[in-house]
């Protein structure tokens, strides 16, 4: 069995707020606005490869937990990662590439403190690259590295 993923879901105070922060910092875009077509409560689908995968994203109830307690990792080519590296390292003063042997990433949390996972699994491309850009990526384990826990 093939699967890929579709979507992932997030709670939140104000779904349209959260899509906006998607969409300015990772390039999403709305795809679909359930409560547009008549569902109560609906979410909004963003997506950043044309509606293959993405988040459906709700506005919380108050008593309902925001965020997810999974970690979204979204693909990115070598000159996407390089480019949303250099366009975060201007925001983020603590922004770091891991080296996972087989992959990098970089970790950033959006507004409602969903944890998510930039990934390049074009490691030996991504490597010379990042040495080239005078990036030094940080070799990680999660379970001994306590600044992963405070993401």
């Amino acid at each position: 069995m093939k699967l890929s993923l579709s979507h992932y879901h997030v709670s939140c105070p104000d779904k349209m707020a959260l899509a906006r922060w998607y969409q300015t910092k990772l390039g999403f875009q709305i795809v679909a606005n359930v409560e547009d077509l008549g569902e109560k409560d609906g979410p909004v689908f963003i997506s950043a490869d044309g509606g293959n995968s993405g988040i459906a994203i709700f506005t919380a109830k108050a008593s309902a937990q925001v965020g997810t307690k999974c970690i979204p990792a979204f693909e990115a080519s070598p000159e996407s990662f390089l480019q949303f590296y250099e366009n975060q390292r201007h925001e983020t003063s603590n922004l770091v590439v891991y080296d996972h042997l087989i992959s990098f990433s970089i970790y950033i949390v959006d507004p409602v403190g969903t944890k998510i996972e930039i990934l390049c699994s074009q490691y030996k491309t991504m490597a010379p690259l990042l040495e080239k850009a005078g990036i030094t990526a940080k070799r990680m384990n999660p379970s001994h590295d306590p600044s992963y826990q405070k993401m």
